[in-house]
């Protein structure tokens, strides 16, 4: 997946991604910004794709 691409995305309708600022294993951190106060923060988008239980999923979630 190209992280790039998810740019100008809105998640949660309450955060705009702006940059990607690191990728690992476990997904992609973005600088966003929230779009009602315009407050800038870094937001982690898990990659769950790769695991295979919900025990493990639960490690990540929890």
């Amino acid at each position: 997946m190209h992280f790039t691409s998810q740019l100008g995305k809105i998640i949660n309708h309450k955060y705009r991604l702006i940059e990607v600022l690191g990728e690992g294993g476990w997904g992609v951190t973005y600088l966003a910004e929230d779009i009602q106060n315009h407050q800038k923060l870094a937001l982690k988008v898990l990659a769950l794709k790769g695991l295979k239980d919900w025990k493990q999923i639960s490690r990540v979630i929890y």
